[in-house]
């Protein structure tokens, strides 16, 4: 199975992998920027390669997310916390998840989703960079939510085509052909 066409483990997967290189990338960015500003340039670098993989999944063309991505990066030198500029990357990613992909209904989704990401950053404290791994973690653990939610592209991917029975029966057939 490719993991690219399954956009709950490739959530999943981009997060663990962005977590685990978070203290590398922050030791490396944070030598030539404040601590601040090193992590949010990581978590603009992150936002940037998923929303890369969301605009190749669900076929949206690259000029559209220029703005939000160059709006979030100058965001960085603005006087934000951490958790309004988590809040704005997560506003961004709902932006060009449901704006831009013509699903106007999944806007209540995607407004559950910001409201979790909302509540769980606004509890949780991220002082060391340890902490920082798990919550990004977290933020992509929320963000596959909008996957589990998103029944049009999956229930795409089990639909049977006209004439072709279904796995399950043609199992079936077979089973009582052996039996009888």
């Amino acid at each position: 199975m490719n993991l690219f066409h399954h956009p709950i483990r490739m959530t999943l997967f981009m997060g663990l992998v962005f977590a685990i290189l978070f203290i590398p990338f922050i030791v490396i960015v944070g030598q030539l920027l404040n601590i601040k500003y090193a992590i949010q340039a990581t978590l603009w670098c992150y936002t940037t390669l998923y929303v890369l993989y969301l605009t190749k999944y669900l076929q949206l063309r690259i000029h559209l997310i220029v703005f939000p991505l160059f709006f979030a990066g100058i965001m960085i030198i603005s006087n934000l916390t951490f958790n309004q500029y988590i809040l704005l990357l997560a506003g961004m990613i709902g932006w060009i998840r449901s704006g831009l992909s013509k699903q106007k209904h999944r806007i209540i989704v995607e407004i559950i989703i910001f409201s979790v990401t909302g509540v769980w950053f606004s509890q949780v404290v991220a002082g060391h960079r340890m902490m920082w791994c798990l919550n990004i973690w977290m933020f992509f653990l929320i963000q596959s939510l909008y996957f589990v939610f998103d029944d049009a592209k999956s229930s795409d991917q089990f639909k049977v085509e006209a004439g072709q029975l279904d796995p399950f029966i043609k199992l079936q057939k077979q089973m009582e052909e052996i039996i009888s």
